[in-house]
């Protein structure tokens, strides 16, 4: 499923730093980058996308305005800043393959974690059927189980119109509140 798809990119990118540390070499770290940016695109992305699924349209909106602006951007100043803080100290310059894998290591370590909480949550997501950024049902309408979507969706849409005759609008919530409490 989609949480161990979510782990693949992460455990290969713990073994392309140690493969890269076993053996530092220029062509030892282009094939890696290569591998892992193609990796990247056929797999790990479409990943990510698949986690938008279970989000409603405002916030897979917020969160990829967010993501895709602040989230990679501040990305790219921390690597920066590593890069910037190595050519300042002239013994990490001169023993750059015995240390430059150590920050590629950590962050790798950390998404590895960080995918394996996000798949196990969309997992729960999806086999709950909730929806993030919808409100929840009332419970009182619903019995416990199943997918109550199309009912809710029908007494949201029956509560924001201006029925002229309320009357209806009342018994049909009535059957439909007596139906799912069956």
């Amino acid at each position: 499923g989609l949480s161990i798809t979510l782990l693949v990119f992460p455990f290969l990118l713990i073994v392309g730093t140690l493969v890269t540390y076993a053996s530092p070499g220029l062509w030892t770290l282009f094939i890696t980058t290569a591998l892992l940016k193609a990796l990247t695109y056929s797999l790990n992305e479409p990943a990510l996308e698949m986690l938008y699924v279970p989000t409603s349209e405002p916030i897979k909106f917020k969160a990829k305005a967010w993501i895709d602006v602040v989230g990679a951007r501040s990305a790219k100043a921390a690597g920066s800043a590593i890069n910037d803080f190595v050519q300042r100290s002239p013994y990490l310059r001169t023993n750059l393959p015995q240390y430059g894998n150590v920050p590629a290591l950590l962050v790798s370590i950390i998404l590895l974690a960080v995918s394996a909480h996000v798949g196990s949550r969309f997992e729960s997501l999806v086999e709950d059927g909730h929806i993030v950024g919808e409100q929840k049902p009332n419970s009182h309408l619903y019995r416990s189980g199943g997918d109550h979507r199309g009912s809710y969706e029908l007494i949201t849409r029956l509560a924001s119109s201006r029925s002229e005759d309320d009357d209806d609008a009342k018994s049909i919530f009535g059957a439909i509140a007596r139906e799912n409490n069956r």
